[in-house]
């Protein structure tokens, strides 16, 4: 029901049971909105979770069933080749999306540039244009909890 509304508020005119996401055509025209709740239902869960969220998440020691906020604003990367000495990120830097490793990690995937340390992200399809300026401008906004 909910996959039928946001299609019909994006316009799309396809009925049935075709997944309206299949294609990833549909998400740049998804009206995410800047929020961390937005992010967290549009973004975070169907395409980070897998790796960031529960007892398997390792990677980076970041698990997102934590909350978003609490493992990434002001956190410093984990990691030998992301943390440490002049070159060391923060996961979000509220207010400067070019000084999140977050940020720079999804925009890098989509993008011929370099990921500034370790792998682009996410694995897999890279998040559409829409998603990737969601990200940014919630941290340009203060990566507010909402």
């Amino acid at each position: 029901m909910l996959g039928c509304l946001l299609c019909l508020q994006a316009g799309c005119t396809r009925l049935g049971g075709d997944d309206p996401f299949a294609d990833g055509g549909l998400r740049d025209a998804l009206p995410l909105g800047p929020t961390l709740a937005a992010l967290e239902d549009n973004v975070f869960a169907p395409r980070c979770h897998v790796c960031h969220y529960g007892p398997n998440a390792s990677a980076a020691g970041m698990d997102f069933s934590m909350g978003v906020r609490v493992v990434t604003v002001e956190v410093p990367a984990m990691g030998s080749l992301c943390s440490g000495g002049a070159a060391g990120w923060v996961r979000i830097a509220p207010g400067d999306p070019e000084a999140s490793l977050l940020y720079r990690k999804v925009k890098a995937r989509g993008d011929p540039t370099a990921a500034p340390c370790g792998d682009s992200m996410p694995q897999g399809a890279a998040l559409s244009a829409a998603e990737v300026e969601a990200i940014r401008q919630w941290i340009a906004d203060g990566a507010p909890e909402n």
